[in-house]
């Protein structure tokens, strides 16, 4: 099983995408533009079975219109929760 993964990479600062494949019961990411696995520098935003399940640019215009797009994104650690 595969599925379609959009994201952004750190430092890029535009989305970005890349394929996980489900092997036992894990999914491991792999990176075709840049032919890597997927690290900790990918930010995944979502995933489905291609990429107009996972589409964050999407919109129409009629007439004249303009647009700008300004993305930010914060990474924390998340502690860990102790029972």
């Amino acid at each position: 099983m595969a599925r379609y993964v959009v994201g952004m990479l750190m430092g890029e600062g535009l989305s970005h995408a890349w394929v996980e494949v489900k092997e036992g019961s894990g999914w491991y990411g792999f990176d075709p533009t840049n032919q890597l696995l997927v690290t900790d520098q990918h930010i995944k935003i979502s995933h489905g079975r291609d990429y107009r399940d996972c589409r964050i640019n999407q919109g129409h215009f009629y007439g004249l219109g303009k647009q700008t797009q300004e993305v930010s994104v914060l990474v924390q650690r998340k502690e860990a929760v102790t029972a």
